[in-house]
């Protein structure tokens, strides 16, 4: 193979952030950084360094959250973008071919990249390489420290410059992300890490970070905009203050029959059923929950004649208001009540989450987060009655209030919580129902001043288009 000069720097223009990872030596490497900040960017062209610079000849490996095909291609087509720029740049293409099949790019000076996902880990198990790529490791359903370990174990190829990369948004305090931290601690030399906030990356539009931060709690801004490690929290709400009138105000619905509600209804099994009218100010688009229907276990002597009674009680409870909600999000696993909530509410968009990105828990109890603590309001768009009871109602329906401040996340093997899932126990019915009408008017600017954001998805609910596009640059 012909000797050709190449000038990375020139070609790829990394910003400081990238090019101090992309320089150190370091054993184990990991880019902390928010969402935009161009993190599967930095990684692409670490992979050029790695299979043309660093350790030419020689296997590595890139994992994603999952061996999906648009996943791996999605991965491929960054790392061949780069090549291209080489190409464009040089005339020169490093590029012999890409197996689809095996999800394996071979380079002409010998190079081999596999692209494996480490939602199954042990698929892993046995090629050894010279370097590796972990994508968004706290992202996928699995124990990122042992995904870390066991790819640690098989970078074992004598004579290379051995190199695990991590690339991530950080998620508190993960078990990788402690190791790092204890690592600087102790100043060992083989650890690396660089963060980087969305506003470090200079090919970012401000007024797209800016949208972002309009949409966010400040928890969540911390997080994912300014790249922070936080302090892990167990539990869902930890924005509600109890005490003080941040959260909760005086508010009785019998006194705001003329403004717009929206009712919000989880069906339940044997029990566990909720209503919750929630009031929106017609001026200023603030959310009040006002009122809440929890009935006890004890009124419910079986399934079918719970969903009977439930009914019954709902009917009499809606006819008390003057007008009729002008949404009601409802649960999609029980099509039937839906139906019949409809024939009573003719006038009512009755509404379930539809797209998978919607129904999933976490992008839901975001948005509330969201309006909880909104980074851009000292107010939150998101309040209670103070009439709502505090004091648990029932053992198996304990009602909103106590179920907002007793909601947790599920915890790994390390004690940390996992902020993928949350228990599924009583605190989830009254959640559940406020989470309904919340993500049922996401899209609604008659009940919002602005309209809430699932970062990722665009208005109909799905993931949007390709990440490299123009609209989103160096991510």
């Amino acid at each position: 193979m012909p000797a050709v000069e190449i000038d990375l720097g020139r070609i790829f223009r990394p910003y400081e952030h990238q090019a101090r990872l992309l320089g150190s030596g370091a054993r184990y490497l990991l880019f902390l950084a928010g969402i935009g900040a161009g993190k599967t960017h930095t990684g692409s062209i670490w992979t050029v360094i790695q299979s043309v610079v660093r350790n030419p000849g020689q296997p590595g490996l890139i994992a994603g959250r999952t061996e999906q095909k648009d996943a791996m291609l999605l991965l491929a087509k960054m790392v061949v973008a780069r090549f291209d720029e080489i190409k464009k740049a040089t005339g020169y293409d490093y590029i012999r071919r890409f197996n689809r099949n095996d999800n394996v790019l071979e380079l002409v000076n010998g190079s081999l990249i596999y692209f494996r996902g480490f939602n199954q880990p042990d698929k892993m198990r046995g090629p050894e390489y010279a370097w590796a790529w972990l994508d968004e490791l706290f992202f996928g359903a699995v124990d990122d420290a042992y995904v870390h370990e066991l790819v640690d174990g098989r970078l074992r190829i004598a004579g290379t410059h051995q190199q695990l990369l991590v690339t991530c948004s950080p998620k508190g305090l993960a078990p990788t992300i402690r190791r790092f931290v204890e690592a600087q601690r102790r100043d060992d030399p083989r650890y690396y890490v660089v963060r980087a906030s969305s506003w470090d990356n200079p090919h970012l539009d401000r007024d797209t970070v800016q949208g972002w931060l309009a949409n966010m709690s400040r928890r969540r801004a911390r997080q994912e905009i300014y790249g922070d490690i936080l302090r892990p929290e167990h539990v869902v709400f930890p924005e509600i203050e109890m005490t003080g009138g941040r959260h909760f105000t005086d508010f009785d619905w019998r006194k705001h029959q003329h403004w717009p509600w929206v009712l919000g209804v989880d069906w339940g099994n044997v029990t566990g059923h909720v209503a919750l009218d929630v009031r929106v100010d017609p001026h200023s688009k603030r959310w009040t929950v006002a009122d809440q229907l929890c009935p006890a276990e004890d009124q419910f002597p079986g399934q079918k004649a719970s969903d009977r009674k439930f009914r019954q009680m709902l009917k009499a409870w809606l006819q008390l208001r003057e007008r009729p909600p002008v949404v009601a999000g409802v649960d999609r696993a029980k099509p039937s009540e839906n139906h019949w909530l409809q024939s009573l509410l003719q006038r009512t968009a009755v509404t379930s989450l539809e797209s998978k990105n919607e129904q999933r828990i976490i992008s839901g109890l975001e948005l509330l987060r969201d309006a909880l603590d909104p980074s851009d309001d000292e107010i939150p768009r998101l309040r209670f009655a103070r009439s709502l009871p505090r004091k648990v109602l029932d053992r198996r329906n304990p009602g909103l209030i106590p179920s907002l401040q007793n909601f947790r996340f599920t915890t790994d093997r390390y004690g940390s919580p996992n902020y993928r899932r949350v228990y599924d126990d009583e605190h989830k019915h009254a959640v559940d129902a406020l989470r309904y009408a919340y993500s049922a008017c996401r899209l609604r600017p008659d009940l919002h001043v602005r309209l809430p954001s699932m970062v990722g998805l665009d208005n109909d609910g799905n993931v949007q288009g390709n990440r490299v596009s123009e609209h989103r640059p160096h991510w």
